[in-house]
Order: C-alpha cells, then structure tokens, then sequence
C-alpha cells in the first residue's frame, strides 16, 4: 500500500491530489478499505477510483483512490497513514499493510468563504422594510386574567402525591434491577441483533456474491470470539480451532465453523465467489452454527 501527493506545496484554497494504492495478488477489485481518515484544517472530497486485474499465473492487480484535497487554511497539513487489515493466505495469518503519512506545506491564511448563491446580500444602508410599525400599548387588546390552575386544594393533593409517586418510581426501578435482564442479556440480545442482520445482508447478496462472504466470515468470527471470548480476538484459524476445542465446543461445529471461514477467505482473497447454490449451502450452515450449535449456545 502506497501514498503520494502530485505536489508538496499549495496556497490555502488551492486542491491538489492525493492518491492511495493497493497492490497485490488476489481480488484487489473487492478489497474494501474501509473508513477513510479525517484530514484536520482541509476538505477531502470522494474519491475517483480505478481497478486494473490482471490473471496469468495468479490473480493479481492494484486499486487506486485519487482524492481531490483543498486545503482551508495555512500551515502544514498532515495526511494520516490509510492501514488496512487483510488475510495472507501463504502464510496462514491476518496481516495489516499500512501506507506513509505525507506533509504539505500550506502558503497563506485561510481560504475565504464562498457565499450560499441564494444568500441575501446584506448592505449597511438601513431600508424601510428592516422594522416592523410601532404599536402603541392603548391599542394593545386586553383581556381579562383567567381562572387560577393551581389553586391551595389542588396545591395539597400535589404535595400529597410526591412521596408516593417517588415511592412507586423506586420500586418499579428497584423491581427492573431485580428481574429486568442483566448485562450479559443485553450484550447476547445484541449479538443476536447483530448476527440477524448480517444473515439478511448474506441473503441479500446471494445471487450477485457481492458483501456476501465477508458478511458469513463476520458472522463465523462473532461467534467464535463470543465463544472464547477476547483471546480468539486476531488468532490464525488453527490456533483458534484449537482454542474453540479446549473451550468445549463439538468436533463437528468446529469442522463448520473451519469451513466457513476457508471458503470465505477463498472468495475474498483468491476470487473463488462460487456457485449461487454454493453460496446458498454456505449460508445454511453459518443459521445452524448460529441457532442449533454448541457455539450458539455459549460458552461452557
């Protein structure tokens, strides 16, 4: 992964070019970078991307993003490094590649404002339209003052009911914190939520096969780290499967589970997408590793 600028000095104002490659053999056309930095004192428009693939041997290709940068005001403005994390299928194991942050020298003060084209343009000269007539108070209508809302018996029911409105509210928090769910029901009930949502995004995506295998690897990894917890969190696959092992979970579900994730590491990084009905039998079995499974269930 690779950054440049087509130039190192500008004036406040003036765009210049930042462009991100990524190079490497696989698919680069699916790799998907993800959420872009924040450049403070510019503004970054969307990028002009282009995709060249060639396949002799291997499948190989580089992906540029070519952002059109205006830089507000003077000073050096930094670019951030672009890092991306990404599967290494030779050697078995997650990898982050990282692009060079760059500098540009920004000349001058800050880049004066451009007025909305619809704006109303304000002068200094006072007009007529500018104030509204003047009301005299006689002329003012009058009405008379209304029957008083709070009046001392309503003021006593009130003060009555205080301690037993604040009673019942502490009892009915009281109650909630009792039988209410805990921590960990909440935590499970949005992993659920979560886990439902990427098998419709999956269910989505079966006949085009686009989000579709990161979405089933999502789904895999969720239930694998909520299985063994924090320690899966960036394992290769086999230490990961012998860790799912030692935690408890059947020789079957994790054959499934190693299944799933080869295959999803196959489409995305080898550009093996399959069949429909390939990518149909994939999603029938992440729905059983998330409902029927000893990784569903959670961990021993």
């Amino acid at each position: 992964m690779t950054a440049k600028v087509d130039r190192t000095k500008v004036q406040a104002g003036q765009p210049f070019t930042w462009t991100v490659e990524i190079a490497g053999e696989g698919n680069v056309a699916l790799v998907d970078p993800g959420e872009w930095p924040q450049l403070q004192g510019a503004r970054r428009y969307d990028p002009k991307v282009d995709s060249q693939m060639q396949a002799v041997d291997r499948v190989r290709g580089r992906r540029t993003y070519a952002f059109l940068v205006i830089p507000e005001q003077g000073g050096k403005l930094e670019l951030p490094p672009v890092r991306l994390d990404y599967f290494d299928p030779l050697e078995g194991r997650y990898d982050v590649a990282s692009s060079e942050a760059l500098v540009v020298e920004v000349e001058g003060n800050a880049a004066p404002s451009v007025p909305e084209p619809d704006a109303p343009v304000v002068t200094g000269e006072p007009t007529t339209e500018s104030f509204a007539p003047i009301i005299v108070a006689d002329a003012l209508p009058r009405e008379a003052s209304p029957t008083r809302v709070l009046t001392t018996a309503r003021w006593a029911w009130a003060t009555a009911a205080v301690p037993s409105v604040a009673i019942a509210v502490w009892g009915g928090t009281a109650a909630w914190r009792r039988w209410g769910p805990d921590e960990d029901a909440r935590r499970r009930s949005a992993s659920r939520r979560l886990q439902r949502e990427r098998i419709d995004t999956a269910t989505a995506a079966l006949d085009s096969g686009a989000g579709f295998h990161a979405a089933i690897a999502a789904i895999a990894h969720d239930l694998a780290v909520s299985h063994a917890g924090a320690e899966a969190t960036g394992l290769p696959r086999p230490e990961l499967v012998r860790l799912l092992s030692r935690r408890g979970v059947a020789a079957a579900d994790l054959r499934t589970l190693e299944h799933l994730l080869e295959r999803c590491d196959a489409a995305r990084f080898a550009a093996q997408l399959g069949t429909v009905d390939d990518r149909r039998a994939l999603l029938d079995d992440a729905i059983a590793l998330t409902e029927r499974s000893s990784l569903a269930r959670g961990p021993a």
